[in-house]
């Protein structure tokens, strides 16, 4: 899909793959303009993820929302210019984000499938290093969006397979698949209709916001999740995580190790996410 092109700062577009926003209309110094900016939410969203200490705790957790915060980097460049390479910098992120999420989840698999866990690990770092480099080397834009569709759905299927027994933790499961379902509604729109109703364009802008927030909460559901599973440094077994993120829960309560109990938290647990 491309829309009218004209030249401006970065020359003539070598992207495998443009959209519908107007090239280089507002400013000459930006292919995409719109798009571009709107990429950095992204970043926005792995800094709040990062300024908190308990994120920063777990070193799995840390290198999802530095992933983000490159693929905010990336996309924002590769909208700006409209180069293969920069594009490059959006899309295999992407890859590396997904990947990350499912490792993420190698050490919280059923107890029936821990003998099999280096099986796991090993079947997922092939799986995207060879749609990585078979991207880049066939050059062909299917081979991308099939190979991350695909990543995707199974690290969804993964983390729905996986029992939680804090509500938070559904929650943020269920967020993460509606808001990356509703923004793929608006990316196939842009992309179908782009051609007969050029303003679909900001659409795309939607996209990045809705892609957005299922990231975010997707790298909550699994900072939540480990912290019920005891992996988490700053809750050892039994101590009481409490969280503001889930609006509309009335237990946003995470117990490390497992086994939630009711009761009332702890004067720690109640001072965390004030």
């Amino acid at each position: 899909m491309a829309s009218h092109v004209t030249t401006g700062f970065w020359g003539s577009p070598t992207a495998l793959h443009t959209f519908c926003e107007p090239k280089y209309a507002p400013s000459y110094f930006f292919a995409e303009m719109f798009n571009s900016i709107s990429s950095l939410i992204f970043c926005a969203a792995a800094i709040y993820l990062l300024v908190d200490r308990d994120i920063r705790a777990d070193l799995v957790v840390v290198l999802l929302a530095v992933a983000l915060f490159i693929i905010g980097l990336g996309s924002a460049a590769f909208h700006a210019t409209m180069l293969w390479e920069y594009e490059l910098w959006d899309e295999l992120p992407m890859l590396v984000f997904v990947a990350l999420a499912l490792l993420s989840k190698a050490a919280c698999l059923p107890r029936a499938l821990q003998p099999y866990r280096a099986a796991y690990v090993s079947a997922v770092t092939l799986a995207t290093c060879g749609s990585a480099a078979a991207y880049v080397l066939l050059k062909k834009y299917d081979v991308f969006v099939h190979s991350f569709t695909l990543i995707v759905f199974v690290d969804l299927a993964v983390g729905s397979a996986q029992p939680a027994e804090s509500r938070a933790i559904n929650w943020f499961k269920l967020m993460t698949a509606l808001t990356l379902a509703a923004g793929k509604a608006l990316w196939e729109v842009e992309v179908r209709l782009c051609a007969v109703e050029p303003r679909v364009w900001v659409l795309h802008v939607a996209w990045h916001v809705l892609a957005c927030a299922s990231a975010y909460c997707g790298i909550l559901c699994n900072f939540l999740f480990r912290v019920e599973r005891g992996l988490n440094p700053h809750y050892p077994h039994g101590t009481e995580y409490t969280t503001r993120w889930s609006a509309g829960q009335s237990d946003c309560r995470v117990l490390a190790g497992g086994a939630r109990e009711p009761g009332r938290a702890t004067s720690k647990d109640m001072a965390k996410r004030r």
